[in-house]
């Protein structure tokens, strides 16, 4: 018997390491993490202090009063990021925007994803409600952290300060996680907040049956022109839908990609003949997947230097992981499906630029064939190539089906 207490899920990547609430009626309520399929005693581990170890807080205070911060982020990687950002630069997707169209220029578009908060307008006038840190009694100005405007949490320790920007690092505690809840949705919303390692506290807990279908629905699927065996089932016909049944492509728009990214030949060539046999299915199907990884690369987390402000660096080179981000404004779009970005620096000698890029997680087919001209061909990582494949092998007439890991 599954509990049936319910919540929706705030901001996240993915379910993939999340927490799901399972137990019966008459036993305790226990937790269980969708990335191990493990199983804790959740009244065992109340048992301990209140105070239960949650996060570390790094804030950087801007010159002109704004505010960044990070949760479980190296403090060094963050201070410079934050330093990069001073002067009404915002840095997107490898870009940086011309000056004065900085952090807080234009709207956001609307939240798409299940995992994603609702964007907002975050325009000057709503900025002082987005700062997590309040002023505290020190010259410093924010010191101590007020968890939800009541009680102070221990003064925080200050890292090294760059040149323009304050920094100060914060333990918090899971309680005042839960309080800051709201202000941290708002700062991620605005892209001021990173999510580096561990807890993510804009996501919510699921029972276990809402986890399994929220899974479900984040799986792409796409159906045929006339409906297919979905028939007035179908949402629509002629689509793929994907991440909550959005409408991610219509097939024309597939087919277009597949052309400019493979042209016309290859399509005619393997588009799917129902008179073959399984041994020539299986010879179609490997020489699409042949060419779908030679038009494209895999990411390994190496320097992404083809845009500024990472350009002159050593694209051979590794880079670091800073964290998750919002995805910017020219990535949140409907056919774009991005998840997230991970906000990274690249390793090694960059010459005079400061070496940040952003690299977005996308789930939209359109923008993921796109990406041989928006990053050099890289397209991503399993995830993104499975989706791709996905797509192709079905606007080409295959039935396929897309399984999570």
């Amino acid at each position: 018997q599954h509990s049936s207490s319910s919540s929706s899920s705030a901001a996240s990547s993915s379910l993939r390491g999340g927490q799901a609430a399972v137990g019966g009626a008459d036993s305790s309520r226990l937790e269980l993490d969708l990335q191990g399929l493990s199983i804790a005693d959740k009244a065992a581990a109340n048992t301990s202090s209140a105070a239960v170890w949650g996060a570390q807080l790094v804030s950087a205070r801007l010159p002109d009063g704004d505010e960044l911060a990070c949760l479980n982020c190296d403090p060094q990687l963050f201070a410079d990021w934050a330093e990069s950002t001073v002067g009404g630069v915002a840095i997107s997707d490898g870009l940086v925007l011309e000056p004065g169209l900085g952090r807080n220029a234009g709207h956001r578009v609307g939240g798409k994803h299940p995992n994603a908060p609702q964007y907002e307008e975050w325009a000057k006038r709503n900025r002082s409600s987005a700062l997590l840190l309040q002023s505290g009694t020190q010259a410093a100005g924010h010191d101590q952290l007020r968890a939800g405007g009541g009680a102070v949490a221990p003064a925080a320790t200050t890292a090294p300060q760059a040149r323009r920007v304050n920094v100060t690092v914060s333990p918090v505690d899971a309680r005042q996680l839960a309080s800051l809840r709201p202000r941290l949705q708002h700062m991620w919303a605005a892209r001021k907040l990173v999510l580096g390692w561990g807890v993510d506290p804009l996501r919510q807990r699921m029972d276990f049956v809402a986890a399994l279908v929220s899974l479900a629905r984040s799986t792409p699927v796409f159906i045929p022109s006339d409906c297919g065996s979905y028939g007035a089932f179908a949402p629509a016909c002629g689509v793929l839908l994907s991440d909550g049944l959005a409408q991610a492509a219509t097939e024309g728009q597939l087919r277009s990609a597949l052309v400019q990214s493979f042209g016309p030949a290859l399509l005619q060539q393997h588009t799917f003949d129902p008179a073959w046999n399984g041994t020539e299915q299986r010879r179609h199907l490997t020489a699409l997947l042949m060419e779908l990884k030679r038009g494209y690369r895999f990411y390994r987390q190496t320097c992404l230097a083809h845009k500024a402000p990472s350009r002159g660096c050593d694209r051979r080179e590794g880079s670091a992981l800073i964290g998750r981000i919002a995805c910017s404004e020219r990535d949140d779009l409907p056919a774009s499906g991005c998840v997230y970005a991970e906000l990274r620096r690249c390793s090694g000698a960059c010459q005079a630029s400061p070496g940040f890029f952003e690299y977005a997680r996308y789930h939209g087919p359109l923008e993921l064939f796109n990406t041989r001209a928006s990053r050099d061909h890289i397209m991503g990582q399993c995830e993104e190539f499975s989706r791709a494949a996905y797509a192709m092998v079905s606007a080409l007439g295959y039935e396929a089906r897309y399984v999570l890991d």
